[in-house]
């Protein structure tokens, strides 16, 4: 009697024109803010004949922008820009592996049968990280 007619247009032909159709509303948000990054990076690596193998980085950042909580003047977002205070001047980051000399064809354990040099003792390795 007083029902509402029902829509017959298949889903794919109604949502044709819409980007996304299964996001309803996508709501984009900008607070005018710029950022830049920018930063030196030096590595270096070494592998040694005996097992050792070692890794340094050092990197030298500097982040400036405007877009951080707490702005002072919305009209004016110079007067808001600085340095970032959440990224450290200065990262340093040493890592080494050691593979320890145990096993068939090492310094230790050379004499064990090698089927037991390599399943007990054998590939063993220790390694660390410094930040």
């Amino acid at each position: 009697m007083n029902a509402v007619t029902a829509n017959t247009t298949p889903f794919s032909v109604k949502y044709a024109s819409v980007p996304y159709p299964f996001f309803w509303a996508v709501n984009y948000a900008n607070n005018g803010g710029t950022h830049n990054y920018r930063a030196a990076y030096i590595k270096a690596e070494r592998n040694f004949s005996k097992g050792l193998y070692y890794q340094a980085h050092l990197t030298w950042p500097k982040s400036v922008g405007d877009d951080f909580v707490g702005n002072e003047d919305p009209f004016n977002r110079a007067r808001d820009r600085a340095m970032s205070a959440s990224i450290p001047p200065f990262r340093a980051v040493v890592s080494f592996l050691y593979d320890l000399p145990f096993g068939k064809g090492k310094r230790l354990g050379n004499s064990i049968p090698a089927a037991v040099a390599d399943y007990a003792i054998g590939g063993w390795r220790i390694s660390g990280n410094y930040q």
